[in-house]
Protein backbone atom coordinates (compact mmCIF):
# COMPACT_ATOMS: atom_id res chain seq x y z
CA UNK A 1 0.00 0.00 0.00
CA UNK A 2 1.50 3.32 -1.04
CA UNK A 3 2.28 5.79 1.71
CA UNK A 4 0.60 9.18 1.76
CA UNK A 5 2.72 12.14 0.60
CA UNK A 6 4.17 14.35 3.27
CA UNK A 7 2.93 17.97 3.60
CA UNK A 8 6.29 19.25 2.37
CA UNK A 9 6.07 17.25 -0.86
CA UNK A 10 2.48 18.28 -1.45
CA UNK A 11 3.28 21.95 -0.85
CA UNK A 12 5.99 21.79 -3.49
CA UNK A 13 3.32 21.12 -6.10
CA UNK A 14 0.58 23.58 -5.14
CA UNK A 15 0.52 26.42 -5.69
CA UNK A 16 4.25 26.58 -6.55
CA UNK A 17 5.93 28.36 -9.42
CA UNK A 18 6.16 26.75 -12.84
CA UNK A 19 7.80 27.84 -16.06
CA UNK A 20 4.74 29.83 -17.05
CA UNK A 21 4.93 31.73 -13.76
CA UNK A 22 8.59 32.53 -14.34
CA UNK A 23 7.72 33.73 -17.84
CA UNK A 24 4.91 35.94 -16.51
CA UNK A 25 7.17 37.37 -13.81
CA UNK A 26 9.79 38.16 -16.46
CA UNK A 27 7.16 39.68 -18.74
CA UNK A 28 5.81 41.90 -15.96
CA UNK A 29 9.33 43.03 -15.13
CA UNK A 30 10.25 43.77 -18.75
CA UNK A 31 7.05 45.72 -19.40
CA UNK A 32 7.72 47.75 -16.28
CA UNK A 33 11.32 48.36 -17.30
CA UNK A 34 10.20 49.59 -20.72
CA UNK A 35 7.83 52.04 -19.05
CA UNK A 36 10.45 53.29 -16.60
CA UNK A 37 13.11 53.62 -19.30
CA UNK A 38 10.74 55.69 -21.43
CA UNK A 39 10.12 58.11 -18.54
CA UNK A 40 13.57 57.95 -16.91
CA UNK A 41 15.26 61.14 -15.71
CA UNK A 42 18.42 61.65 -17.77
CA UNK A 43 20.01 64.52 -15.87
CA UNK A 44 21.67 65.41 -12.58
CA UNK A 45 18.98 65.61 -9.91
CA UNK A 46 18.68 67.79 -6.80
CA UNK A 47 18.67 66.64 -3.18
CA UNK A 48 19.42 63.08 -2.13
CA UNK A 49 19.17 61.82 -5.71
CA UNK A 50 22.00 64.08 -6.83
CA UNK A 51 24.05 62.96 -3.84
CA UNK A 52 23.54 59.32 -4.78
CA UNK A 53 24.42 59.98 -8.43
CA UNK A 54 27.77 61.44 -7.41
CA UNK A 55 28.63 59.08 -4.56
CA UNK A 56 27.78 55.89 -6.43
CA UNK A 57 30.34 56.90 -9.05
CA UNK A 58 32.90 57.83 -6.38
CA UNK A 59 31.99 54.81 -4.22
CA UNK A 60 31.53 57.22 -1.34
CA UNK A 61 29.48 57.27 1.84
CA UNK A 62 26.14 59.07 1.81
CA UNK A 63 24.27 60.61 4.72
CA UNK A 64 23.22 58.39 7.61
CA UNK A 65 23.10 55.37 7.33
CA UNK A 66 25.60 55.46 4.49
CA UNK A 67 23.75 52.89 2.33
CA UNK A 68 26.89 50.75 1.74
CA UNK A 69 25.26 47.89 -0.17
CA UNK A 70 23.41 50.35 -2.41
CA UNK A 71 26.68 52.11 -3.18
CA UNK A 72 28.46 48.85 -4.00
CA UNK A 73 25.66 47.51 -6.19
CA UNK A 74 25.21 50.85 -7.93
CA UNK A 75 28.93 51.11 -8.65
CA UNK A 76 28.97 47.56 -10.01
CA UNK A 77 25.95 48.31 -12.20
CA UNK A 78 27.26 51.51 -13.77
CA UNK A 79 30.61 49.80 -14.39
CA UNK A 80 29.19 46.71 -16.08
CA UNK A 81 26.50 48.54 -18.06
CA UNK A 82 28.09 51.64 -19.62
CA UNK A 83 24.86 53.07 -21.06
CA UNK A 84 24.90 56.86 -21.45
CA UNK A 85 26.19 59.32 -18.88
CA UNK A 86 26.95 58.39 -15.28
CA UNK A 87 23.89 60.17 -13.89
CA UNK A 88 21.66 58.34 -16.37
CA UNK A 89 23.13 54.97 -15.39
CA UNK A 90 22.48 55.55 -11.70
CA UNK A 91 18.88 56.49 -12.50
CA UNK A 92 18.60 53.41 -14.71
CA UNK A 93 19.80 51.25 -11.81
CA UNK A 94 16.67 52.31 -9.92
CA UNK A 95 14.54 51.36 -12.93
CA UNK A 96 16.11 47.90 -13.18
CA UNK A 97 15.62 47.25 -9.47
CA UNK A 98 12.02 48.46 -9.69
CA UNK A 99 11.40 46.05 -12.56
CA UNK A 100 12.95 43.24 -10.51
CA UNK A 101 10.60 44.15 -7.67
CA UNK A 102 7.59 43.87 -9.97
CA UNK A 103 8.67 40.40 -11.08
CA UNK A 104 9.23 39.31 -7.49
CA UNK A 105 5.85 40.67 -6.44
CA UNK A 106 4.25 38.51 -9.11
CA UNK A 107 6.11 35.46 -7.77
CA UNK A 108 5.11 36.25 -4.20
CA UNK A 109 1.51 36.86 -5.20
CA UNK A 110 1.34 33.55 -7.02
CA UNK A 111 2.79 31.68 -4.03
CA UNK A 112 0.41 33.46 -1.68
CA UNK A 113 -2.83 33.25 -3.65
CA UNK A 114 -2.30 30.49 -6.19
CA UNK A 115 -3.90 32.77 -8.80
CA UNK A 116 -1.87 33.96 -11.77
CA UNK A 117 -4.42 36.64 -12.58
CA UNK A 118 -4.36 38.08 -9.06
CA UNK A 119 -0.57 37.95 -8.92
CA UNK A 120 -0.13 39.62 -12.29
CA UNK A 121 -2.75 42.26 -11.56
CA UNK A 122 -1.13 43.10 -8.23
CA UNK A 123 2.35 43.29 -9.72
CA UNK A 124 1.29 45.56 -12.57
CA UNK A 125 -0.75 47.74 -10.22
CA UNK A 126 2.38 48.27 -8.15
CA UNK A 127 4.40 49.01 -11.29
CA UNK A 128 2.17 51.91 -12.36
CA UNK A 129 1.36 53.25 -8.90
CA UNK A 130 2.34 56.90 -8.60
CA UNK A 131 4.73 56.62 -5.67
CA UNK A 132 6.54 53.51 -6.89
CA UNK A 133 6.84 54.81 -10.46
CA UNK A 134 8.22 58.14 -9.25
CA UNK A 135 11.02 56.36 -7.37
CA UNK A 136 11.80 54.03 -10.27
CA UNK A 137 12.97 56.82 -12.57
CA UNK A 138 15.39 58.66 -10.26
CA UNK A 139 18.50 57.79 -8.29
CA UNK A 140 17.11 56.61 -4.95
CA UNK A 141 17.46 53.71 -2.53
CA UNK A 142 13.78 52.84 -2.37
CA UNK A 143 13.39 50.54 -5.37
CA UNK A 144 16.54 48.53 -4.55
CA UNK A 145 15.26 48.28 -0.98
CA UNK A 146 11.88 47.13 -2.28
CA UNK A 147 13.56 44.47 -4.43
CA UNK A 148 15.41 43.01 -1.44
CA UNK A 149 12.27 43.12 0.69
CA UNK A 150 10.25 41.35 -2.01
CA UNK A 151 13.00 38.73 -2.32
CA UNK A 152 12.80 38.09 1.43
CA UNK A 153 9.07 37.41 1.29
CA UNK A 154 9.29 35.29 -1.85
CA UNK A 155 11.94 33.22 -0.08
CA UNK A 156 9.78 32.82 3.01
CA UNK A 157 6.72 31.86 0.98
CA UNK A 158 8.73 29.41 -1.12
CA UNK A 159 10.06 27.84 2.09
CA UNK A 160 6.51 27.49 3.40
CA UNK A 161 5.36 25.82 0.19
CA UNK A 162 8.30 23.45 -0.34
CA UNK A 163 9.61 22.88 3.18
CA UNK A 164 13.15 23.09 1.81
CA UNK A 165 15.80 25.12 3.63
CA UNK A 166 17.38 26.82 0.61
CA UNK A 167 14.63 29.47 0.11
CA UNK A 168 14.92 30.34 3.79
CA UNK A 169 18.66 30.82 3.47
CA UNK A 170 18.10 33.06 0.44
CA UNK A 171 15.54 35.08 2.39
CA UNK A 172 18.01 35.56 5.24
CA UNK A 173 20.79 36.61 2.86
CA UNK A 174 18.56 39.10 1.07
CA UNK A 175 17.35 40.47 4.39
CA UNK A 176 20.90 41.00 5.62
CA UNK A 177 22.04 42.66 2.41
CA UNK A 178 18.85 44.70 2.29
CA UNK A 179 19.76 46.37 5.58
CA UNK A 180 22.76 47.84 3.78
CA UNK A 181 20.46 49.24 1.11
CA UNK A 182 17.98 50.81 3.51
CA UNK A 183 17.88 50.27 7.25
CA UNK A 184 14.08 50.34 7.28
CA UNK A 185 14.13 46.73 6.12
CA UNK A 186 14.89 45.92 9.74
CA UNK A 187 11.25 46.59 10.52
CA UNK A 188 10.37 43.52 8.47
CA UNK A 189 12.35 41.36 10.89
CA UNK A 190 9.62 40.93 13.52
CA UNK A 191 7.07 40.12 10.82
CA UNK A 192 9.41 37.53 9.31
CA UNK A 193 10.02 36.05 12.75
CA UNK A 194 6.28 35.78 13.38
CA UNK A 195 5.86 34.12 9.98
CA UNK A 196 8.46 31.52 10.93
CA UNK A 197 6.76 30.84 14.26
CA UNK A 198 3.34 30.45 12.65
CA UNK A 199 4.77 27.91 10.21
CA UNK A 200 7.00 26.11 12.69
CA UNK A 201 6.03 22.69 11.31
CA UNK A 202 8.25 23.36 8.31
CA UNK A 203 11.28 23.38 10.61
CA UNK A 204 11.23 19.59 10.78
CA UNK A 205 12.66 19.53 7.24
CA UNK A 206 16.01 20.67 8.62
Amino acid sequence: MASRPTPAKTAAVAPGLGRLDLALALLAGLLSLALYTRTLAAWLLPGDSGEFQVLVYQLGIAHTTGYPVYMLLGKLFITLFPIGEIVYRVNFFSAVMAAATVGLVYAGGKLLSGSRLAALGGALALAVSCTFWSQAIIAEVYTPGAAFLAAVWVGLLAWRETGRPRPLFVAGLCGGLGLGVHASLGFAGPAAGLFLLLHHRCWRTF
